[in-house]
């Protein structure tokens, strides 16, 4: 299972998405059991946090040890509209159509639909004006996202090892892969603390903390884990799949002939 989220990008050229209270009102205005029937065919699974539960926690997995305090899967219509209130009163904006904030994917079939649902879901909650730019993969991670050359991104990350870390890490001032350019001074002291502390439940609250605060702040707009389907000769037996880096494990397979 590989997450996959829109970024919310803070360096962008929109000033809007500087303001908390419109990123939080992007989040509680977003349906996402509505989004993954429209978007994925009700494939995937409707995604709130930025770290995926099956990663390891300090005795059992970070999911089953942690239940994240964040947004409505079915959205918050009302609260959003409150949210967006705020923003538009802090912003001196008095209707929602002067907003406009450009969500920017790569030109894959399943990409564009994504971008088109998130589009339609936001248009309907906020009011909001919202386009779709598309452009190649080679130039989404080689230039797009590296670049801060975006306001809104579809984007995803498959864990590296089993740690929340792995996720954590995005948002962390300094890592060459917060394409959101994010600083937070209290997630930053989380993280690098996390690094030297030696119990294992200490460190995993200090992470879980780090994670609240991301979701908190409205730092980024989760919306589904994904899952992959193999289909497997029947004649295969003793194949293995793990959801971190490579995710087929050969060593124990055996083809009958």
């Amino acid at each position: 299972g590989n997450e996959d989220f829109i970024y919310i990008n803070q360096n962008s050229t929109n000033k809007i998405l500087q303001n908390r209270n419109f990123r939080l009102a992007l989040n509680y205005g977003l349906d996402r059991n509505t989004y993954i029937t429209l978007a994925t065919n009700g494939v995937y699974t409707p995604c709130n946090a930025l770290v995926m539960p099956l990663v390891s926690g300090a005795s059992s997995t970070y999911g089953d040890e942690y239940q994240v305090e964040s947004y409505p899967l079915d959205g918050d219509i009302e609260l959003a509209k409150q949210y967006l209130d705020e923003a538009m009163k802090e912003e001196g904006i008095s209707d929602p159509k002067d907003i406009s904030v450009e969500i920017t994917t790569t030109d894959i079939e399943a990409s564009k639909i994504i971008a088109e649902v998130v589009q339609e879901l936001w248009t309907q909650s906020l009011g909001i004006t919202v386009t779709v730019r598309q452009v190649t993969y080679a130039d989404i991670y080689g230039s797009v996202f590296p670049n801060g050359d975006y306001e809104v991104g579809y984007g995803g990350w498959g864990p590296d090892y089993s740690d929340p870390y792995t996720y954590l890490e995005l948002f962390k001032s300094d890592c060459a892969y917060n394409y959101s350019n994010y600083e937070n001074g209290e997630v930053d002291r989380l993280l690098e603390g996390s690094k030297t502390e030696t119990d294992a439940k200490t460190r995993m609250d200090m992470l879980n903390s780090a994670e609240g605060m991301l979701l908190d702040d409205g730092a980024l707009v989760p919306l589904q884990l994904r899952q992959q389907h193999y289909l497997i000769n029947d004649k295969i037996t003793g194949m293995n799949f793990y959801f971190c880096s490579i995710n087929t494990d050969w060593t124990y397979a055996d083809f009958a002939d």
